[in-house]
């Protein structure tokens, strides 16, 4: 073998891995990865943060019916119609708690909860998750939707709803916002 050939295979090799590479990372690229909804927030929107700070860090206006900086609480959407199936809570002029569910039109979210969880999910997939300690409480006012808390400590956390097995809804936030089974009722 001659010097320059053992030279060639090395460049061969090193173009081979480095095509090898980019070709992994378009693979990754390609696929999208679900927004991740916690109790502190959903992407640039933190919880806590006052309806004028969420639409400037979000670039678009929140809309909703009761929309005030001193409603005492009311829902707010993107006025943009992207991600049909996220509201946010407005308490007193600040987000309090965000609401993951399928939309009335649209595409369902593909929001996540901390844990991996998303609409659709099913039972095992949240026991997996969040540990085989977790209970399905009876809901409130509904007879056929049971409620998985997730408590994640210093007044915040996660609600799973679910429905014939399946989460069908899901929010994160504080407390007692995220408690409340009807909105701001």
């Amino acid at each position: 073998m001659t010097i320059a050939s053992r030279g060639g295979r090395r460049r061969y090799a090193s173009v081979a891995a480095t095509l090898g590479l980019l070709a992994g990372l378009s693979t990754s690229w390609a696929t999208p990865v679900p927004a991740t909804l916690t109790p502190q927030g959903l992407g640039k929107v933190r919880i806590g943060m006052s309806w004028h700070q969420a639409e400037r860090a979000l670039g678009v206006k929140l809309t909703g019916e009761g929309a005030s900086a001193t409603a005492a609480c009311w829902y707010a959407d993107r006025s943009d119609g992207i991600d049909p199936g996220v509201s946010y809570m407005v308490e007193k002029g600040r987000i309090t708690r965000i609401d993951i569910g399928q939309p009335r039109k649209g595409a369902s979210p593909s929001t996540v909860t901390a844990g991996g969880i998303g609409l659709g999910a099913d039972v095992e997939a949240i026991r997996r998750a969040y540990g085989a300690g977790i209970r399905l409480e009876a809901a409130e006012i509904e007879p056929d939707m049971r409620l998985v808390r997730v408590d994640t400590g210093k007044g915040r956390g996660t609600v799973l709803e679910i429905r014939d097995g399946k989460v069908t809804a899901f929010r994160s936030g504080l407390k007692p916002a995220i408690d409340y089974s009807e909105g701001c009722s």
